[in-house]
């Protein structure tokens, strides 16, 4: 990675433009003027350099504002963690995380990245292009809405990312692959 954002130097939290991109529940798109309905599928992914590989905080986080619902990527002692949280805050699936996941090495870029399938209900966590974790078999139904509230990358001293990718789609691990090597 070469242009990367050291989130200890921002100003405060950044509010990302177009937050409604991540707004992935069922949903009609007009793309081309060829109509599609957006699954609720979603993949999130990124280069993540920590200072000293022990950070705790949020990087990244959503939620609906029509529905509630959210998720988020955050380091919980240096290990990447995914969490979906329901309209009351409740985090109701994770993935990875300090006991289930190693710190990232301090000083060190390491690919990451969440990804949601709607129809299987999986929630997994990739590291250096491999599926580490997933969480439980969801059982709820989850709805991320048709607008954001917000879309915001989190101020965290010591902690630097950079590509920045999302997908409205659940990412395969060929193409996990493929993107986390371009």
């Amino acid at each position: 990675p070469s242009r990367s954002l050291d989130l200890g130097k921002l100003a405060g939290d950044l509010d990302l433009p177009d937050a409604d991109r991540f707004a992935v529940g069922t949903r009609v798109v007009d793309s081309y003027a060829a109509y599609k309905t957006s699954s609720g599928d979603f993949t999130l992914e990124m280069w993540v350099k920590p200072a000293a590989g022990t950070e705790n905080g949020t990087i990244f986080e959503t939620r609906a504002s029509d529905t509630g619902w959210g998720w988020r990527l955050m380091l919980e002692n240096g290990a990447p963690k995914g969490e979906i949280f329901n309209p009351y805050d409740e985090v109701i699936a994770y993935v990875g995380g300090q006991g289930s996941t190693p710190a990232l090495p301090a000083d060190t870029w390491t690919y990451v990245s969440l990804v949601w399938n709607t129809a299987a209900k999986t929630f997994n966590l990739y590291r250096d292009k491999i599926a580490i974790i997933g969480s439980l078999p969801v059982n709820y139904e989850i709805d991320f809405g048709k607008e954001a509230e917000y879309a915001t990358i989190f101020k965290m001293d010591g902690v630097a990312i950079d590509e920045f990718r999302f997908w409205g789609e659940a990412r395969s691990d060929e193409q996990i692959e493929y993107w986390a090597e371009t």
